[in-house]
């Protein structure tokens, strides 16, 4: 929640959110005499029996209090997505600001190099959000949707040699490109099996035409 918090803040300092939505992504935190009332002397919580017999003014569950209680529940990215102030797109790149990592709106399809996702299974790419690229400055880059994951990166860089860099995508063209990756490479896989079938058949026809003089 404060890393996405941290988010809202670069959007917001852009201009890119209202300020009133980004008040409603602040941390609400307790207040002596506000919402939640200590007891100096227990440094407990009020029970509700004590708050009742409190003078009018303090509430503990009126209509703004419980607003405040329902967005805590929500992340700062559900409340500013749902807001539409910001796409998807222009949240990954706040991320990827933020982190000091690069950012790409889009994959080149024709940069994918399919040999990287060879090891890599399309329910765990899907699932992660996450596909290699290309090689670029000896370098795999890997595009992920959110790179919080160290989970989804940490199989990459015991399943690859070369040094990892992660690239920021947006969800919805990173989940395209690993769709039509794995497209892709079901279908050359489907092309050399023929290729190999093809072989076969010719090598059969190759052995039925030879005479073989039997004495």
């Amino acid at each position: 929640m404060r890393f996405e918090y941290q988010v809202a803040t670069y959007l917001h300092s852009r201009g890119l959110i209202s300020p009133e939505l980004f008040a409603r992504c602040t941390p609400k935190l307790p207040e002596v005499g506000s919402n939640e009332l200590i007891d100096d002397d227990s440094l407990e919580l009020i029970s509700i029996d004590e708050l009742e017999q409190i003078e009018p003014g303090f509430s503990s569950d009126d209509d703004s209090d419980q607003q405040v209680r329902q967005e805590q529940e929500v992340s700062s990215r559900e409340l500013i997505l749902k807001s539409r102030e910001v796409t998807d797109a222009q949240w990954a790149e706040a991320t990827a600001a933020v982190l000091g990592l690069r950012f790409i709106p889009e994959i080149e399809l024709d940069r994918v190099e399919l040999d990287y996702s060879q090891s890599l299974r399309v329910v765990y790419a899907k699932e992660h959000r996450i596909l290699p690229l290309w090689s670029e400055d000896g370098r795999l880059l890997v595009g992920i949707a959110d790179p919080l994951s160290q989970n989804a990166l940490g199989a990459f860089y015991r399943l690859f040699s070369e040094p990892i860099e992660t690239v920021v995508v947006p969800e919805q063209p990173l989940v395209d490109a690993i769709n039509k990756v794995f497209d892709r490479r079901a279908a050359a896989s489907q092309v050399m099996d023929e290729i190999d079938e093809e072989q076969v058949v010719d090598v059969d026809a190759g052995l039925n035409d030879i005479d073989i003089d039997i004495i």
